[in-house]
């Protein structure tokens, strides 16, 4: 029937062999250059949204710059990830989609209020589409 998230996993990490891979002991992953540290639970994946973690972070090796904004880099990679995700079949609840574009949004009021920063992108272009007919 379906394939297991493990399986998923190793089909991700197939499709981009330029992506280092690494486990942390941190318990949230992150990204250094062209190398991934996932955290235990991402490393052996276990729902959807562990699998979505590890294509959002490939998406900060594809998408991201030092020089962004982290608000930029996380809109960047997610949206990265939400692309991509279809094409393994990986679903995240709404609860979760919420959470992705609060997190989001906070990093920006938080980088523009306490850096002073200015910000390349307004806070709405920072709306996450998780399908087509949201973003028509």
């Amino acid at each position: 029937m379906g394939r297991s998230c493990k399986e998923i996993k190793k089909r991700i990490l197939e499709d981009y062999p330029d992506v280092k891979v690494e486990q942390t002991e941190d318990k949230r992953s992150c990204t250094e250059g062209d190398t991934i540290y996932l955290s235990k639970e991402d490393y052996e994946p276990k729902k959807m949204v562990d699998l979505f973690n590890i294509l959002h972070e490939i998406g900060h090796v594809y998408t991201s710059e030092k020089w962004m904004p982290r608000a930029e880099r996380e809109w960047r990679a997610t949206t990265w990830a939400i692309f991509h995700m279809k094409k393994y079949g990986i679903r995240i609840p709404e609860w979760r989609k919420k959470n992705f574009q609060e997190d989001i949004y906070f990093l920006y009021e938080f980088e523009k209020a306490f850096f002073n920063r200015d910000m390349r992108m307004k806070k709405q272009n920072l709306k996450l589409f998780w399908n087509e007919q949201e973003s028509a």
